[in-house]
């Protein structure tokens, strides 16, 4: 039975050098964790074309994510969060991927699902206005 593989990476700012590079690594590292008993399908969400608006991205990798078994985070995602970068990208295909149950995997093959923030509270209090609310009701 082949295991599709969804990889959530950060693209925005780098080069598509950079990009192919990680993706690389993170593939020898994912089929590090598994046995030939199982053949493995890395999902191809990476696209190139010059012109596409952020969301036509994103809605194109959401497509592909849902043919998913497993999504993986490369480090890089984590690396950029803790200097208080964030990947929209990254960050919705996390959070989607999470809301409708799929497994999903830091870079030592460990399921995270339980240790993500899907939204930190403060943010969606301060972005959606929620203490305004709170007061005049």
């Amino acid at each position: 039975m082949e295991i599709n593989i969804f990889i959530s990476q950060p693209m925005s700012s780098l080069s598509k050098e950079e990009i192919i590079l990680t993706r690389n690594h993170a593939i020898k590292r994912i089929m590090s964790f598994f046995d030939n008993k199982h053949p493995l399908y890395f999902i191809n969400n990476l696209d190139f074309t010059e012109g596409k608006l952020p969301l036509e991205y994103l809605g194109k990798d959401i497509e592909l994510l849902a043919k998913a078994d497993r999504v993986y985070i490369v480090d890089s995602y984590f690396n950029r969060k803790i200097q208080g970068k964030i990947s929209y990208g990254c960050e919705a295909e996390i959070t989607i991927a999470r809301m409708y149950g799929y497994p999903i995997y830091n870079m030592n093959n460990i399921l995270i699902n339980d240790e993500l923030e899907m939204l930190p509270s403060s943010k969606f209090k301060k972005f959606y206005n929620i203490e305004d609310y709170e007061t005049s009701n």
